[in-house]
């Protein structure tokens, strides 16, 4: 039976927009990698998107994958309106051009190259690795807000 990797995801922006930060904890048997970055002017739609674009693309072969956010527009976007999107051309309920289509679009790319199950996770609920990606996008934005006061 292949194993489950377990993926922990969560985004941030100070201001909203302003400097972004995302993390992804991945979890494969007893290896522990966490993956970061940012963005200097974002939002926290586009962090929250890119910690799981990032640690799906950093999947080296197509994988058994457990992935938890806190992001209910991420989890209900991939369970159940990607396809819809794709149907309609990539455009939102009113017809508008859909945010962060490229985002999108990969995701759900790598959703068929993996067996991805997506689970929402409540934030700020206590949960060990919930907490930690969260606190390394955190970090990530404010270093990003320094840097951007000392220049």
């Amino acid at each position: 039976m292949q194993r489950t990797i377990r993926i922990f995801t969560d985004g941030s922006a100070i201001g909203n927009p302003g400097p972004g930060g995302w993390a992804a904890l991945i979890l494969d048997h007893s290896k522990r990698t966490v993956l970061h970055g940012g963005k200097s002017y974002t939002c926290i739609t586009e962090m929250e998107l890119t910690a799981a674009l990032e640690a799906l693309r950093s999947l080296r072969e197509p994988s058994k994958v457990a992935l938890f956010s806190d992001s209910e527009l991420l989890i209900k976007g991939m369970q159940h309106l990607v396809a819809k999107w794709a149907r309609e051309g990539w455009r939102n309920r009113r017809g508008g051009k859909l945010h962060y289509r490229a985002i999108w679009i990969e995701l759900l790319a790598l959703n068929a190259v993996h067996f991805i199950e997506w689970h929402w996770i409540k934030g700020h609920n206590g949960h060990r690795e919930q907490e930690y990606a969260d606190r390394i996008a955190y970090e990530q934005a404010n270093a990003l807000r320094y840097h951007l006061k000392a220049a």
